[in-house]
């Protein structure tokens, strides 16, 4: 993780690549964002390799640190870092940045037509698209979705869609109107955001920590408290022609795995720490 307000590079305690080197003893006090102060184990001297970049630094070992390493400003300094971008390049290699995913809207390139009750291929210039993106080796995809003026609209929509990272994406446009519609150029058409696949997995190997794991079972415990308390069930949409027992069914797993679904706005992104059977 790279972090611009750490002025000292962090490893966390008990990382097994630097099982065989012993701390030195520091007088330093490490204080968060949040004005608390963190214990300290002492700082190692490793030299980090960037491909063929390497630079040497002293990092602190911090216990419970949320990240196994945190780059700060000690050893960024070294490295190239665009500030506009959610990566860092380094020799033309990427890592991503955390939490710095961000959607940015896009518009047409030219004049496009929807025929009436129609879907429609419209080209937009991809915003996240870089050739050091492409050529690094990270995946990456693109998440297209509708503008929040169009979800409720019953003109003009753009299906959600998950593309390749290519300069170029042919968004499907729908038009649910009875007449033709005439989309002009730079005009804004929908939503994109990059994913990082191994950022959002869902099903992911939890280390063996015992800090991590009291951390899951507390989360699962107020999800699952919320739950209750406002009585939550996952609905779904149509089941098709499927019989009233098969309905059932399908119900009942559903509602055995409800913390699998996001229960509002401020819920999304959580499903990552449960896994649900795709089959009954």
């Amino acid at each position: 993780m790279l972090d611009s307000g750490c002025t000292r590079t962090c490893i966390r305690q008990g990382e097994s690549f630097i099982s065989n080197l012993k701390p030195n003893p520091v007088k330093i006090k490490l204080l968060c964002a949040n004005n608390e102060f963190m214990d300290i184990d002492g700082e190692v001297e490793v030299s980090m390799v960037f491909d063929s970049f390497s630079v040497n630094a002293k990092p602190l070992i911090v216990p419970g640190l949320s990240a196994p390493v945190i780059l700060g400003l000690d050893v960024m300094e070294s490295l190239y870092v665009n500030n506009d971008w959610p990566y860092a390049f380094v020799n033309d290699k990427i890592l991503p940045l955390c939490d710095q995913i961000q959607s940015i809207d896009v518009q047409t390139e030219s004049l496009s037509i929807l025929e009436p009750q129609s879907d429609t291929i419209v080209n937009v210039k991809n915003p996240h698209f870089s050739k050091l993106v492409k050529n690094a080796d990270l995946s990456i995809s693109i998440s297209v979705e509708p503008l929040a003026s169009q979800k409720f609209s019953d003109d003009v929509t753009v299906n959600p869609s998950i593309y390749a990272n290519v300069e170029m994406l042919d968004v499907i446009v729908t038009n649910r109107t009875n007449r033709r519609i005439y989309l002009r150029g730079k005009k804004p058409l929908c939503s994109t955001i990059p994913i990082v696949t191994n950022r959002v997995n869902g099903i992911r190997e939890l280390p063996n920590v015992i800090e991590e794991s009291e951390m899951m079972t507390e989360f699962q415990s107020k999800r699952l408290a919320q739950a209750k308390s406002i009585k939550f069930v996952p609905k779904l949409g149509s089941l098709g022609d499927l019989d009233a027992e098969k309905v059932d069914i399908i119900n009942d797993l559903v509602f055995k795995n409800r913390l699998c679904f996001s229960m509002d706005n401020k819920d999304l992104g959580r499903i990552g720490y449960m896994t649900l059977p795709s089959q009954c």
